[in-house]
């Protein structure tokens, strides 16, 4: 064991992480739930009939040979559904226990029921990853929307989805916090509304309060830095803000001011991050058919009459820059939170570029949550459009969900038309990483400087969308879609192969630059 990784991986964690994963299971040993009262199963009963549109996405469940299809993996189980299916991934199982397909209105209400009574049949120890807080969470949710907009208020659902909601008030992820403990707190929300709660209400009040303002960034942005978990929690407090607008219920026009305020600012920050063709970059642990897309959640927003309020990325530590037919998305900012990492990436400085609305040079994305070779180097430097060395991190990301070490960033300027940062993750091997970025209308300039006294070798990489055509014109001059590459400093540059993920088990071949970098090097990109 690398001692001195796991001590910079977990010095940064909050006492709550450390306590509640040694309480809970204590905690478990005697919880038990109760049956549901009168009262609460009448309010479900009389819940009013949620108006608010689904955002469905179809396609997941084909009622004919139970056959589920998440995470671009399809199953059939015939006559039994498997719901601890371990065929696939743990996530698959995860995705298989959300529920979300309830929301598909090209299933009949009738299917989508009966597979709701299929589920409530299965012995507790069949299904126990049912029980597991963050999937628990998200089911809550679908039922009650489910139920909510179709009136299937079977006894049987109304006792295990109080029960269910027993263990979220029970449990919450106290021990990941994070996007996790927002879920559970949504949940919540969204129970005590259905049930009539009251108790449940004050706690999902207290959790949205504290986790809403401590987790979104005074620009907006979720502080985890993955646009795919800021679009999701978004999705997440749109849905509770109708549900508590329908309901009427617990009427409380402070929290109801402050959630739509969150949900303003996180729309605009949305709006920009993403570039203008409606699409975010796959920044950090971000993949396409996961969250709704922004049309959609803008569609929703405008239901509820929530209107974007404009802001600026900063804290957040992206920024973006524009031309007159591209635009920049870079990352220039730390890694955040410092106690929750899971989600990040050994990217420091990386960037992506469009072109004429089309993805030009990209992230890599991520196919797999796995703790696996895969996972490792999704989440490499390497796979990044940055200065690398060798095989090492920038930052000491490991395991499926593990940061150590991280690369600390200093902005040195920001004006209209240049950026210039420096960060010291690769201060273990003796050097700093300084990038320099200025443009105009049609040209990019990015000049790498790297104070070297060891004798790694250092690759200046940039991975190109597989759409994209690569040629070579002359040593260091490449050519793509009229855009010309231009390599100074830099040496033995060639034309490689790398593995595109657009999303989860979905791999494309792509073309990337790969070169010995001096001390001092200089890509331009010129644009026609």
């Amino acid at each position: 064991m690398n001692l001195q990784r796991l001590y910079e991986t977990i010095r940064h964690l909050k006492w709550q992480q450390v306590f509640y994963r040694f309480y809970y299971p204590l905690k478990r040993i005697f919880f038990r739930t109760n049956a549901i009262s009168a009262a609460a199963s009448a309010a479900a009963s009389d819940f009013p009939e949620i108006k608010m549109p689904f955002i469905a996405v179809t396609g997941l469940f084909q009622p004919a040979d139970n056959s589920f299809h998440f995470l671009n993996i399809s199953h059939s189980f015939c006559e039994t559904i498997d719901w601890d299916f371990n065929g696939n991934s743990r996530l698959w199982c995860y995705n298989l226990n959300y529920f979300e397909w309830l929301l598909d209105e090209n299933i009949s209400i009738q299917d989508r029921g009966a597979t709701i009574l299929d589920f409530l049949k299965t012995p507790a120890p069949q299904r126990q990853t049912a029980i597991e807080p963050y999937p628990v969470s998200l089911r809550s949710i679908h039922w009650i929307l489910f139920s909510g907009k179709h009136g299937f208020k079977e006894n049987s659902l109304l006792q295990e989805l109080h029960q269910d909601i027993q263990r979220i008030a029970a449990f919450p992820e106290h021990h990941i916090l994070a996007n996790h403990l927002l879920e559970n707190a949504f949940a919540l929300f969204c129970g005590a509304h259905f049930f009539n709660e009251k108790k449940w209400f004050l706690k999902s009040k207290t959790l949205l309060s504290e986790q809403l303002k401590e987790q979104m960034l005074p620009d907006g942005g979720h502080f985890e830095l993955s646009p795919m978990y800021h679009a999701l929690l978004l999705y997440r407090l749109l849905i509770c803000i109708g549900v508590s607008k329908d309901s009427k219920r617990f009427q409380d026009e402070a929290l109801d001011t402050f959630l739509r305020e969150k949900a303003a600012i996180m729309l605009g920050w949305l709006k920009a991050f993403s570039f203008a063709n409606n699409r975010f970059a796959l920044m950090n642990d971000a993949a396409e058919n996961i969250a709704p897309d922004n049309i959609a959640i803008f569609r929703l927003a405008e239901f509820l009459n929530i209107c974007s309020r404009e802001t600026e990325l900063k804290e957040c530590g992206y920024r973006k820059i524009k031309g007159a037919n591209w635009e920049m998305l870079l990352d220039i900012g730390n890694i955040q939170p410092d106690y929750q990492p899971g989600h990040a990436h050994a990217d420091t400085f990386s960037f992506c570029l469009n072109i004429d609305n089309e993805p030009f040079i990209v992230d890599t994305g991520i196919s797999s949550y796995a703790n696996d070779q895969i996972r490792q180097v999704e989440r490499s430097t390497a796979a990044h459009n940055t200065i690398s060395a060798g095989e090492k991190n920038s930052s000491d990301v490991w395991s499926a969900f593990r940061t150590g070490r991280r690369a600390i960033v200093q902005i040195l300027e920001e004006s209209k038309n240049r950026l210039r940062a420096v960060h010291d993750g690769y201060k273990y091997l003796n050097f700093f990483h300084e990038r320099n970025i200025s443009w105009n209308e049609y040209k990019i300039e990015i000049k790498d400087e790297i104070t070297k006294i060891n004798k790694e070798k250092i690759y200046t990489l940039l991975h190109f969308h597989p759409s994209v055509v690569l040629n070579k014109v002359a040593d260091n001059i490449y050519m793509a879609n009229n855009t010309h590459i231009k390599l100074y400093g830099v040496k033995s540059i060639n034309i490689e192969e790398y593995q595109f993920n657009n999303s989860f088990n979905e791999r494309k071949l792509a073309k990337k630059l790969v070169g010995i970098a001096d001390n001092s090097t200089t890509i331009v990109i010129e644009l026609n």
